[in-house]
């Protein structure tokens, strides 16, 4: 084999080697963006689900809190009017409320125009 014939299989097989790490080059990095894709695509799922969820349960927990205050604006107007058995009543329903928990509030306290508590479940 002359020296020439030998410089070109060398080359030759340079060129393929570095046309062979340059395709394993390219594959990795086309690996590294399609995982990268595959963590984002998850991690905008998961965020959603959490919007999702936060947005069903808002509804539901205002809803709650929404009777807690009306029960106790009703004692109030109750305690003004000297109806003790009426505040009693709406003292009860106030309480049987906060004691299902679920999205309803968890403690409920009443201030007077001083904002000195007067009344705290």
């Amino acid at each position: 084999m002359t020296a020439s014939l030998k410089r070109f299989w060398l080359l030759l097989a340079a060129l393929v080697g570095a046309a062979v790490v340059v395709g394993v080059w390219a594959l990795g990095i086309d690996l590294a963006r399609r995982e990268e894709q595959v963590r984002l695509a998850e991690a905008e799922a998961a965020t959603l689900a959490a919007i999702r969820s936060a947005r069903d349960s808002l509804p539901r927990q205002l809803a709650a809190t929404d009777r807690a205050l009306s029960h106790a604006q009703v004692r109030a107007v109750a305690l003004a009017r000297g109806d003790r058995r009426e505040a009693d009543a709406q003292e009860q329903a106030l309480l049987a409320l906060l004691r299902r928990g679920g999205d309803a509030p968890r403690v409920v306290a009443q201030a007077d125009a001083q904002g000195q508590i007067v009344w705290t479940s």
